[in-house]
């Protein structure tokens, strides 16, 4: 079954991308309005997030958000096909040069980002735009099609893809190279992780410690890379330095930094980031 499904989106991945974004229209009326996937778990994330919004607005924003999430689940199944020069052509990076400079130099970086946008023509749009190894933490999909898909997906333009179980040990392996470590910082971590709790998005929310953990080990500066859908299927990345070392004694800076970069790009353009994700799973207790 799950060769099945996998030869069925890469024969789709063929189609022409204009054909994937009038298709992704008519998956949006099916999740939205007949199936309603997950409706109601992400009207509830819009209204907490945003108390001030009317049912109305409230409502108006997940359109929107299936809207986009619909095209980028296209998208995605296009990368499957897709040739260096079409995602380079797509994702351009505004200022690259920030984080070259450090390459040249033979100082390694941390590029930390959210599961906002095209996360994924993002990954494989730094490992062509960089003439450097590119290293992604990813966590394990639960299916096993969708771990194949994703596997072959995030690894296609020679991205190394670390485990989050054990991505601290490759890390430490792969310490000798001049690299750029990718992580998603977003999800929701688990209670045994020890997670770091912050005020995001009008309420305590856990977040992992693995990026802190990361740059203040090696020493590593750390980047935030924010993505903005310039037109349909077309993206710009920036990239704005976090920390470098000497870092802040506060052993939480970068952490907090990535927070409120974070919330400031959900609440510019909200549409972009999964509110149909289960992200406050985990509550904190007192």
């Amino acid at each position: 079954m799950s060769k099945t499904i996998i030869l069925f989106l890469k024969l789709l991945s063929f189609l022409p991308l204009w054909l994937l974004h009038s298709l992704s229209w008519l998956s949006y009326l099916l999740l939205f309005y007949v199936f309603k996937v997950r409706r109601k778990l992400t009207c509830k994330n819009i209204k907490t997030s945003f108390p001030n919004f009317s049912e109305s607005e409230c409502l108006e924003l997940a359109k929107n958000h299936y809207k986009s999430t619909c095209m980028v689940i296209a998208e995605t199944i296009k990368s499957l096909s897709m040739s260096k020069q079409d995602i380079k052509k797509r994702v351009i990076f505004k200022n690259l040069s920030v984080l070259e400079d450090y390459l040249d130099n033979d100082q390694s970086a941390i590029i930390v980002t959210a599961h906002y946008c095209n996360f994924e023509w993002a990954l494989s749009a730094c490992a062509l735009h960089l003439k450097y190894p590119v290293d992604a933490v990813y966590r394990r999909q639960r299916s096993d099609w969708l771990e194949k898909i994703f596997y072959e997906l995030r690894s296609r333009f020679g991205t190394t893809l670390l485990p989050m179980e054990t991505f601290v040990a490759e890390s430490v392996k792969r310490s000798k190279l001049t690299r750029v470590l990718v992580m998603a910082a977003d999800q929701s971590p688990k209670r045994d992780d020890k997670p770091y709790w912050q005020h995001f998005l009008n309420r305590e929310t856990a977040f992992h410690t693995g990026t802190e953990k990361i740059a203040r080990a090696f020493k590593y500066p750390v980047f935030f890379l924010s993505l903005t859908r310039t037109r349909k299927g077309f993206y710009l990345a920036t990239l704005k330095l976090l920390a470098e070392p000497p870092y802040s004694d506060d052993p939480n800076q970068i952490i907090k930094d990535y927070i409120a970069e974070l919330e400031a790009l959900v609440r510019e353009n909200p549409q972009d980031w999964l509110w149909a994700y289960r992200r406050w799973k985990l509550e904190k207790q007192e």
